[in-house]
């Protein structure tokens, strides 16, 4: 029995999502769509609305949460046509997890605000294992009354989350955790790749500098020991879903005027790695295409 009566929607049963989903089924009526993990989500104790869609979602929940790939995605689950505006009646609050662009999210959030509904910007900052141990941590902005009439729903999926400003500012927050975390992994590869070449045991490496807190991090503590175990089988994140976040923290540092030379030297690495057919794969894979590209250029 569920703790409350309240239905929230969710869409976006992916990696990401579908922890944070069968979170809220202790407490909540979770209500899903159609795609991605769904069949895990009722195993769960959540529940399939209506017909699938986004629309049958926002038709039985009040509130929904959205944790999708990119800002196509998320224009399509709320504006498609069977999206969330096509249902009927007064638009949902919409709790938008992912990092998209800010001016999609506007434009979006104009058309909810207009039935009446809310679009509330609270990207995460964690990998899925996190999100699955309540460890992730959630930067929530927009509205600030919509926000306190949701408060509960957010923390039922991290009890880290902290309230940042308005419409922005949580994907502002996330674009800063993301700059560090791609720079710190680029640089754990390439210290990786460096290792093996000076003929030093990898495993070892990865074990005696995590230890020392004034050169690891956790990009480093994360991807080393897999490197070192050329183990890569867990993807992370993909290549390509870090390019587009890089992308858009470039975009958004034109904006604002701050200039970001390590990132924009992550993403020509990056767009050089897919261009190798790794778009796929972990960032942590850089590792081996550095070492033989070391080799190739010898």
């Amino acid at each position: 029995m569920h703790a409350s009566s309240q239905t929230v929607g969710f869409i976006g049963l992916g990696r990401l999502g579908l922890p944070f989903a069968l979170h809220l089924t202790a407490g909540y009526d979770v209500a899903g769509c159609r795609r991605g993990r769904s069949d895990e989500l009722v195993a769960g104790g959540g529940r399939i609305a209506g017909d699938g869609s986004a629309r049958a979602v926002a038709e039985e929940a009040d509130v929904v949460i959205t944790c999708l790939p990119d800002d196509d995605a998320l224009t399509e689950v709320v504006e498609g046509h069977d999206g969330l505006l096509a249902a009927a009646g007064t638009a949902p609050t919409v709790i938008e997890l992912s990092t998209v662009s800010i001016p999609t999210m506007q434009r979006l959030q104009e058309q909810l605000s207009a039935r009446g509904g809310e679009l509330l910007d609270c990207p995460v900052s964690g990998t899925p294992q996190m999100a699955q141990d309540k460890k992730a941590v959630i930067f929530a902005s927009g509205d600030r009354e919509a926000y306190d009439r949701v408060s509960e729903i957010i923390k039922a999926l991290a009890p880290a989350n902290v309230f940042v400003g308005e419409l922005g500012a949580g994907t502002n927050f996330k674009y800063v955790a993301n700059l560090l975390a791609f720079v710190h992994v680029t640089v754990a590869a390439e210290a990786m790749a460096f290792a093996a070449a000076a003929g030093l045991d990898q495993k070892l490496v990865a074990a005696v500098i995590s230890q020392s807190p004034g050169a690891t991090s956790g990009q480093f503590n994360i991807r080393a020991p897999l490197i070192a175990e050329n183990n890569f089988d867990s993807v992370l994140v993909t290549v390509d879903q870090m390019r587009e976040v890089c992308d858009q923290i470039c975009a958004r540092a034109e904006e604002v005027g701050a200039a970001t030379p390590l990132v924009n030297v992550v993403r020509d690495l990056y767009e050089e790695f897919a261009a190798q057919g790794e778009g796929n794969s972990d960032p942590g894979k850089l590792a081996i295409y550095l070492q033989e590209k070391a080799r190739t250029n010898a």
